[in-house]
């Protein structure tokens, strides 16, 4: 480089830039874990799941996730999608008829509107975001709505207003190594279909896409709020495949043969393939020969998960610990993802139920339904049929009615507050303790309303009224 090109290159550099080095002399920069999720490339803005690969697959590796992660993870997408749905649409005036026929009326596709509605819960629970496609007619108005997969939909490139006034419709975005793609000869087919965003003011072509997402710092795509978690979920994937390959292949032999006195390499192959033509029979079972030079040397054998069967094991404690990540990145609780804990029953199995539901519907799901109903009132406000919502189903828990009579002291601590039996009710209800039957007592006079304070506390119709201490 000659001294003009350099002089004039060092012209145009922003006059404000500043470098901080450190005590190496190395230039410090902060360094971001993907900072190429959004990368434009051919006019497209790709959403890739690596940071060093344009492979356009991050909906792709979410989805595999959910498909092969844990089931903790799983159990969560599955009863986000059924919180969302809740008791599906519903006009906010009941008398609405007209928009209540809006909604059961049905696409070319043979979907209501309470049909689009699962498949977009589903895609909003996974991917925290999804696509509905608007058919317009030649007045403007839109006559059908469409389901559109948030996998097979990618943004143009923004204008400069930080827009993308269109978007590409394909069915292989993600560039994924290990899959056959069974196109023409057997190559991968990446056609696309320009889709306009949506804008009811300048309608195109008849057909636009509407994206439903929150507000994610700018960003075109989302990154899933359990993104920092997709290492458990991957670590609880391969600990079932760990589990599966020891109990298929025989982690541990069946049988250990320690012999002694055959040295050659030669002869402890002949003695192994003679042991197994005469002993081992037709299944092959798990055997394992160790050679020796004295019985004074013969190995300990021990199980790799004999901690574990004491409870104590590293492949519990490691499965242990990605269900509470997972619950936590997915803003649950260990009730909501059907793991009881000893010493979690505080109020009873029931209430504690109740309260998780109630607590992650209020945090995590009315925002979802109203975010969606958000967007469908805009299609209804525009056709002159009012607005709709979204109701959650209320839990219904039938408890079963115990007379207060018949049930013990252990029975009521257990109903009332979740606690465990005293000490020496466990003896009586394990017979070590002879429970003779009370005796007769006449009964004492009652003391003045106003000598004594009364506590009184009702749950599920038993009164368990005493006079306090």
């Amino acid at each position: 480089m000659d001294k003009r090109t350099k002089a004039y290159r060092d012209s145009q550099k922003p006059q404000h830039s500043v470098t901080i080095k450190n005590g190496n002399g190395k230039t410090l920069f902060y360094t971001a874990i993907n900072p190429n999720q959004e990368i434009v490339q051919s006019g497209v803005i790709y959403n890739n799941s690596d940071p060093y690969n344009m492979d356009n697959a991050y909906p792709n590796m979410i989805e595999d996730n959910w498909k092969n992660g844990a089931a903790v993870f799983s159990r969560y997408i599955a009863m986000k999608k059924n919180y969302i749905i809740g008791q599906g649409f519903q006009p906010v005036d009941p008398n609405n008829d007209a928009l209540r026929q809006w909604i059961k009326a049905k696409n070319k596709a043979g979907e209501d509107k309470n049909d689009l509605l699962e498949m977009l819960a589903f895609d909003l629970a996974l991917y925290e975001a999804g696509y509905l496609q608007l058919v317009y007619n030649s007045v403007g108005e839109p006559v059908d709505l469409y389901f559109t997969d948030f996998k097979k939909i990618r943004a143009e490139e923004k204008n400069d207003l930080g827009f993308s006034q269109n978007y590409f419709y394909s069915d292989n975005w993600g560039i994924i190594t290990n899959q056959r793609y069974w196109g023409k000869g057997g190559a991968r087919n990446q056609s696309q279909f320009k889709l306009q965003a949506y804008d009811p003011d300048h309608i195109e072509d008849g057909r636009q896409i509407m994206k439903i997402m929150p507000y994610m710092g700018g960003s075109t795509y989302p990154t899933v709020s359990y993104n920092a978690v997709l290492p458990y979920i991957k670590l609880a994937y391969q600990l079932g495949i760990f589990e599966l390959n020891r109990a298929l292949q025989g982690f541990l032999p069946t049988t250990i043969v320690y012999v002694v006195g055959i040295n050659g390499e030669k002869e402890q192959q002949d003695y192994v393939d003679n042991f197994e033509n005469n002993f081992v029979g037709v299944n092959k079972s798990k055997v394992l020969f160790m050679f020796g030079e004295s019985t004074d040397n013969s190995p300990k054998i021990e199980s790799l998960d004999s901690e574990a069967k004491q409870g104590e094991g590293i492949f519990e404690k490691l499965i242990d610990i990605c269900n509470s990540q997972i619950t936590i990145a997915m803003a649950g609780s260990m009730p909501l993802s059907g793991i009881e804990k000893h010493g979690t029953q505080l109020g009873g199995a029931d209430n504690q139920l109740f309260l998780a539901r109630e607590t992650y519907i209020m945090n995590n799901i009315i925002n979802v339904q109203n975010l969606i109903c958000k967007k469908m009132n805009l299609i209804t406000n525009q056709l002159g049929l009012g607005e709709l919502t979204i109701n959650s189903v209320p839990l219904r828990i039938t408890v079963a009615q115990q007379d207060p009579d018949t049930l013990t002291r252990t029975e009521k601590r257990e109903m009332l507050f979740g606690l465990d039996p005293l000490p020496e009710d466990k003896d009586k209800d394990a017979g070590l303790v002879p429970q003779t039957p009370p005796e007769e007592v006449p009964p004492a006079e009652a003391p003045p309303l106003d000598s004594q304070p009364m506590v009184t506390r009702a749950v599920n119709n038993i009164d368990t009224t005493k006079v306090a201490e």
